[in-house]
């Protein structure tokens, strides 16, 4: 859709896409959401009682956010052609997915004194994760499907070299 004729780019081209769009779904998903948690919780003030810092929420996010989009990427390439195959892919997406429920009940039980801040925080955070989102399914995965598809023909190439050594 936004792609057209995306198998015709050259690959310097189709790099820079990527490149491109790779930043600003990290900018949307990590660093504008770092930015508002370090501005509303003051995260260079020191802390008196102990709580949920703004540093601690970045730190999470960071950590949640990186482990999610790990796991999501070994998940997608999991065999799922046995029962044994489709029961542990099933189980673990099943986990993946359990994360950000839990994630969030966590912390909306640490920011339950500060919970008008904590909501509007997470609300501007929440958007930016949507835009981040809306990033990633609409040009970076085309770009991923491209770059892999790239890299199974150089493959197939190269296994057609061998074939005439078969024969011999």
């Amino acid at each position: 859709m936004f792609f057209k004729n995306i198998d015709t780019w050259e690959q310097k081209t189709l790099r820079i896409a990527y490149i491109l769009f790779t930043i600003a779904y990290y900018i949307f998903t990590l660093l504008i959401p770092v930015i508002i948690i370090g501005c509303r919780y003051e995260i260079f003030k020191k802390v008196s009682s102990y709580r949920l810092t703004g540093w601690g929420i970045i730190l999470i996010i960071v950590v949640v956010f990186v482990a999610i989009r790990t796991l999501n990427k070994a998940l997608n390439k999991l065999p799922e052609t046995t029962i044994n195959e489709q029961r542990l892919k099933y189980s673990l997406l099943g986990v993946k997915a359990l994360v950000i429920p839990i994630f969030i009940v966590i912390v909306m039980g640490m920011l339950k004194n500060d919970f008008t801040l904590a909501y509007k925080t997470i609300l501007l955070c929440v958007i930016f994760f949507i835009i981040g989102i809306v990033i990633d399914y609409l040009f970076i995965k085309y770009l991923e499907r491209e770059i892999e598809l790239r890299r199974k023909a150089k493959e197939k190439i190269e296994v057609d070299k061998r074939v005439e050594n078969l024969k011999k």
